[in-house]
């Protein structure tokens, strides 16, 4: 069975700990962070995960992204590991907790691997943020 790979450096742990009519909340740790980052509902994660990738610069983008109105580019924070990964890995969500290895960010998407540490579905293979979020959505709804 595969397994996410701990060492990779965009390693993500999201916690569930709200689930209500199809929106979670909760808590997303990274190595880069000794505190996790809140999030109130699944586009506040895909936003604040998305800014991460983009923080470390890995994996890069293959298109930018686009706006009604003309903004600066964000300027990109000096990162560095300050925890390890089974740090991040030992925190757990009350309702569910999920690690997340995106391997490519292309076509404006996500392209990885997601495994629920609480279920024996093991690791499950993404290609796009709308099929993660169906994969979130069909293990919180049990």
């Amino acid at each position: 069975m595969k397994h996410i790979p701990l060492y990779a450096q965009n390693l993500v742990n999201i916690c569930v700990d709200q689930y209500r009519g199809g929106d979670a909340a909760g808590r997303i740790y990274h190595c880069y962070s000794e505190s996790p980052e809140m999030f109130s509902n699944v586009i506040q994660m895909v936003e604040k995960i998305e800014d991460f990738f983009d923080n470390i610069s890995f994996p890069q983008a293959s298109t930018q992204v686009r706006a009604f109105r003309k903004t600066e580019p964000a300027k990109k924070k000096e990162m560095k590991k300050v925890v390890t990964p089974p740090q991040v890995v030992e925190n757990k969500g009350e309702l569910g907790t999920f690690l997340l290895h995106v391997q490519y960010r292309q076509n404006s998407s996500w392209q990885g691997d997601v495994e629920w540490m609480e279920g024996d579905m093991g690791c499950m293979q993404f290609v796009s943020v709308l099929e993660l979020l169906k994969i979130f959505n069909n293990v919180l709804e049990k």
